[in-house]
């Protein structure tokens, strides 16, 4: 589990404890996976859309779409606990 989970944790009883809540809400948390992969796919099939290139600041909308993917994708990483 990444270590970013508990950082702000000092007290070890108290991380292990917490990581303990956060391992037992994999219900949640698998559902707010699914839903940001959904989200991913989502940005990936507008991507290649004809109509953003008519658009003269079509490049900041790809900017903000790189930007997108990889917010969902450090998330993905904090949550990459539960597909093992």
């Amino acid at each position: 589990m990444d270590s970013r989970w508990a950082s702000h944790i000092q007290d070890p009883k108290q991380r292990e404890e917490f990581l303990q809540l956060v391992t037992n809400s994999r219900i949640v948390l698998n559902r707010l996976l699914d839903i940001m992969e959904t989200g991913q796919e989502a940005i990936t099939r507008n991507e290649y859309s004809e109509e953003d290139y008519s658009v003269p600041a079509w490049s900041e909308r790809q900017a903000h779409r790189n930007g997108r993917r990889s917010e969902h994708q450090k998330l993905r990483d904090l949550l990459s606990f539960l597909r093992r």
